[in-house]
């Protein structure tokens, strides 16, 4: 999985998701009411189903319409459709979104005391993709930020910086 992330190959994520199936979702704990069981489930499983079938077709669009159905319900909590829809967010240049089910991915497993190390490789390269968009690189926003407090504060930087070039501000005494 790391070899996938230097450069991002999301067609080698894909793979690896399917390769992997459900069996993340094994820890994951879902209370269900007896009344969950009815047409309801049924349709929030054919949502999962037919995201599964257009996930495997690469038709990630149809797979990322369908994963929000299934999520949208609320009444199945799946790590592993978060991560494929998050898969499906990346596929379409939505960053922010992959991002943002990655970390729902993080809290879920938190709970459990597990690590998904799959789901911790997307995040990363989400984070590098958000990254490698943004107009400015983290570096020079940080210098910017550390220029501002210094400005504030009235006072004098140190002189150490760091590979990137970024100057801490000295703190107060």
């Amino acid at each position: 999985m790391e070899a996938t992330c230097f450069p991002a190959d999301l067609t080698a994520i894909h793979e690896i998701l399917e390769r992997e199936g459900y069996k993340e979702d094994e820890g994951v704990a879902s209370e269900l009411s007896f009344q969950m069981w009815t047409d309801q489930m049924q349709e929030t499983i054919t949502h999962r189903k037919k995201g599964d079938d257009a996930f495997q077709a690469g038709d990630f669009q149809a797979a990322l319409d369908n994963f929000t159905e299934f999520i949208d319900t609320g009444i199945l909590v799946s790590p592993v459709v978060y991560a494929r829809r998050s898969l499906c967010y990346l596929m379409s240049d939505q960053l922010d979104a992959a991002l943002q089910d990655l970390k729902i991915v993080e809290g879920i497993f938190e709970k459990c005391s597990y690590k998904w190390p799959t789901a911790l490789y997307m995040e990363k390269i989400a984070v590098s993709m958000l990254d490698n968009q943004s107009p400015r690189s983290a570096t020079e926003m940080l210098n910017e930020a550390s220029h501002l407090e210094e400005e504030r504060r009235g006072n004098e930087t140190f002189s150490f910086q760091t590979n990137e070039g970024f100057t801490f501000p000295k703190l107060s005494q």
